[in-house]
């Protein structure tokens, strides 16, 4: 029965070897040899990606064949190593749920914005999609908002990693004054750039909430009059007292130099980035160098080899627990 699994194999593998064996034959039995050693290490190589996606999402049977053929599809579209484009796959369908084309979309972004930014992956997707959780980002919507992320720290400065954390950590009262993603990602951003206690605002902003409610005004409306009449009246003790009535004590001087110096003017940063055609993507394929153009080929031609190598792969496992009861 054993010999008998192995001869199917075998045949199986005829057609597709046969090919191969005829440049073999050419070249010498060394040759042969050597072909076959190298595709049963790229056939180790994908199987070993293959089982990082098993383990990491839990996925088997036909579930599994799609994440690994959504894996290969990352693999030849951008210049990475199978760690990162398994990576990628297994923590973003970990996360979102996410199959298909959206998947390998998504995980091209991130594998591509890592590497372009000299950024770690995971750290990235961790961060990322828990924006994506927080402020509620459909998944049709969620390689637009990466990319906005990427132009907003493109243009402030903190990685995308540090804006993502501080949407995420002063997302609640952001909402509640009603500033929409893109505003709030772009505040960050500003506010790192521009040196601004960022935890000192935001606390200050909470206070805010609770006088504006107590009046019964609308938050967004009681924060810009308070910006607007602050600008108005300019650098003076009036400005500052009406900071401190509404901002509190504590935070009131710091939130009135803060608006004074136009860090809440954000109205013509948000137009930039909803602008710019800017993707990682593209910056991706217009940073690309020879090293990184001749990976990508490498990866093209490891996909194209895969059925092969891992029918020898298989071949060869199939060998070994046929030899296994013997030696023992």
């Amino acid at each position: 029965a054993v010999l008998g699994g192995i001869q199917g194999k075998v045949n199986a593998l005829g057609h597709a070897m046969g090919t191969a064996l005829k440049v073999g034959a050419l070249a010498g039995g060394a040759a042969v040899i050597g072909l076959g050693v190298a595709l049963f290490k790229v056939g180790a190589s994908f199987d070993a990606a293959a089982d990082k996606i098993r383990v990491g999402t839990g996925a088997t049977g036909d579930a599994l064949k799609r994440l690994t053929a959504d894996f290969k599809v990352v693999f030849k579209a951008v210049p990475t190593d199978m760690a990162s484009a398994s990576t990628a796959i297994t923590e973003l369908n970990k996360r979102l749920q996410l199959t298909g084309q959206p998947l390998q979309h998504l995980a091209a972004q991130f594998v591509e914005l890592s590497r372009i930014t000299g950024t770690d992956l995971r750290s990235n997707i961790t961060t990322v999609t828990r924006v994506f959780g927080d402020w509620s980002i459909a998944t049709e919507d969620q390689s637009e908002a990466l990319n906005t992320l990427f132009k907003i720290s493109q243009a402030t400065g903190p990685s995308v990693d540090e804006i993502g954390r501080l949407v995420v950590q002063y997302g609640a009262p952001l909402r509640q004054f009603g500033f929409s993603f893109e505003e709030a990602a772009v505040m960050m951003g500003q506010f790192q750039k521009q040196g601004v206690n960022t935890e000192l605002v935001m606390g200050s902003l909470r206070i805010a909430i609770g006088k504006f409610a107590e009046e019964n005004i609308p938050l967004r409306q009681g924060l810009e009059d308070t910006i607007r009449k602050i600008q108005e009246m300019g650098p003076s003790a009036r400005a500052t007292a009406l900071a401190m009535e509404v901002f509190g004590a504590r935070a009131g001087a710091d939130m009135a130099d803060t608006i004074l110096a136009g860090k809440f003017a954000i109205d013509d940063w948000v137009k930039s980035v909803e602008g710019s055609s800017e993707s990682i993507l593209q910056a991706g394929k217009d940073t690309m160098d020879f090293g990184e153009r001749f990976t990508l080929m490498k990866n093209k031609v490891m996909v194209a080899l895969a059925p092969l190598a891992g029918a020898i792969f298989e071949l060869a496992n199939v060998l070994m627990d046929a030899l296994t009861p013997a030696i023992e």
